[in-house]
């Protein structure tokens, strides 16, 4: 408890968010006690209903790793949280083993929850390297758990495949800049591509010298840049009437221009 309460002073003075994992509802309301924001579940007591229904109560959000589990085991724990009237759930996608085979890991599954639970979907990574934070961002996680250590070389089953801090901050600084690049999917024109688009757009222009009377056909009309003129898609527009004034080579043909 007093490492906690040490860490958690720390934590705040460098503007960092304390999160800790609850083994039993001692732990639990030991941390609430503490003050943090959130709790993390790990993935092997997404099946300990009790320790859910209590962590729930204390209504604070819920980030709830979902590895070796069912899909009806994912179900029942989400049933168990709501079921106290907190809906602050937020699932986390995790391959369970260290390190974990990113071939393996299966992050479409991503989608599938967002889409069965429509809650927030994360990834609780256990790979080595950036590439499957990279490729769950891009899939829509709203959160990414990557483990942490000072030095790989330390004994133990976690700290080969943690990131070391320089490696920490390059991955959080890829992933903000991926998630800025994913935008908000509306189609439309992007900013900056305006005067891009006039340049690289074609306008509806005489291929030859016309004279005023000349009956505008195919054979004399032609599409060039930029497009400061009538866009092509405006042709039938033009066609078959006669021009009310001469037209050089290579300049656009305008509808007042025609009768």
């Amino acid at each position: 408890e007093r490492d906690h309460q040490h860490l958690f002073k720390v934590a705040g003075n460098e503007g960092i968010i304390f999160l800790s994992t609850p083994f039993d509802p001692e732990s639990a309301q030991m941390l609430a006690e503490l003050g943090v924001v959130a709790f993390k579940i790990a993935s092997g007591d997404l099946t300990y209903l009790p320790l859910l229904e209590s962590v729930a109560r204390y209504r604070k959000p819920i980030l709830l790793s979902t590895g070796m589990s069912t899909f009806s085991e994912i179900e029942g724990a989400i049933g168990v949280v709501k079921g106290t009237g907190n809906e602050q759930i937020v699932l986390l996608h995790c391959h369970s083993t260290y390190p974990a085979e990113i071939q393996k890991l299966n992050l479409r599954v991503i989608l599938t929850l967002k889409q069965a639970f429509g809650l927030p979907v994360g990834f609780s990574d256990h790979t080595l390297g950036l590439a499957a934070p990279i490729i769950a961002t891009t899939l829509g996680a709203v959160a990414i758990e990557k483990h942490f250590t000072l030095d790989k070389t330390l004994p133990g089953p976690d700290h080969s495949l943690s990131l070391e801090p320089e490696e920490m901050k390059r991955m959080i600084e890829e992933l903000k800049v991926i998630s800025a690049s994913l935008g908000d999917g509306v189609k439309r024109v992007l900013d900056g591509e305006q005067e891009i688009q006039k340049l690289a757009r074609r306008s509806i222009v005489a291929k030859e010298d016309l004279k005023q009377g000349t009956v505008l056909t195919k054979e004399v009309l032609e599409y060039l840049r930029p497009a400061d003129g009538l866009p092509p898609k405006m042709v039938k527009l033009l066609l078959g009437r006669i021009l009310k004034c001469d037209i050089p080579r290579g300049v656009v043909i305008k509808l007042e221009d025609v009768g």
